[in-house]
């Protein structure tokens, strides 16, 4: 420890001790001295990457704060990667969450940063997917939320977990497709996104954010027709007290104006 301590020493040394006292420590050796070192040597320019590919090794719960408050200073590529495995691997714990969440990646981090939220997040807590899914959908970070979604396994739920389930997957798939560019695949999704927001306007048919999406999801797919029998039943609902949102209601006019000019064109 005093070696991998000592400011006296050149950036190599100090890393090889660290590297030798991380080991000694996963063997059952001591480590509480050794924590505080290794997260004190996160904000070492030189030393931060050894001390990350160290917390790795140790995986304790401790380092999910030091690890994650990293995330939004670090510049290097492969530090970055290594901070988002090292959070993978880490026990879970509501500290890794916060910070995960506190941190948007570029896009070419984002299946790194899935996989570690998805680890933090678990398999086995269906309130926690959907409030870090969410949370997510607040910050428009709409493929994130769905792709966390669609990776929660749902074989063991309870009926009413499955259904609070499957009404946030369904408005955050199709939230993220109203975004997105719909190619070959992404149609196929678009189709699977409408019948599931179909069933859900039959389950619940007061409730009128299914009727909404499939509106929108009908004119991105440019079926003004579709989206016009739609559209009508969503007046219908506003007519009948239904709830529907002053945000949602808001919207009705410009998209009623826009079914009009498909129906002049196909006319």
């Amino acid at each position: 420890l005093p070696r991998a301590n000592d400011d006296e020493l050149t950036a190599e040394e100090r890393s090889s001790a660290m590297a030798a006292m991380t080991s000694i420590a996963v063997a059952g050796g001591e480590r509480e001295q050794l924590l505080e070192i290794l997260h004190r040597m996160l904000n070492h320019h030189e030393l931060r990457y050894r001390s990350v590919q160290c917390l790795r090794d140790l995986k304790d719960q401790r380092s999910a704060s030091p690890l994650a408050i990293q995330l939004a200073y670090v510049e290097e590529d492969f530090v970055l990667r290594a901070i988002l495995a090292a959070l993978a691997e880490l026990p879970r714990s509501a500290d890794a969450i916060k910070g995960l969440l506190a941190y948007r990646p570029a896009a070419e981090f984002e299946d790194d940063y899935v996989k570690a939220l998805a680890s933090q997040v678990g398999t086995e807590d269906s309130d926690l997917v959907r409030s870090v899914a969410t949370g997510m959908e607040k910050k428009d970070m709409l493929r994130i939320a769905f792709r966390l979604l669609d990776g929660f396994p749902r074989t063991e739920l309870a009926a009413a977990s499955s259904a609070a389930l499957e009404r946030d997957y369904a408005r955050v798939l199709a939230k993220w497709l109203l975004q997105a560019e719909l190619d070959g695949g992404q149609i196929a999704r678009a189709e699977d996104a409408l019948a599931r927001l179909a069933q859900l306007e039959e389950d619940e048919p007061k409730e009128g954010i299914w009727p909404f999406l499939q509106v929108k999801l009908s004119l991105k797919l440019e079926r003004p027709d579709d989206a016009d029998v739609v559209l009508q039943r969503l007046f219908d609902l506003i007519k009948a007290g239904g709830l529907v949102s002053p945000e949602i209601q808001a919207e009705l006019p410009e998209l009623a104006a826009v079914i009009r000019p498909f129906g002049e064109t196909d006319g």
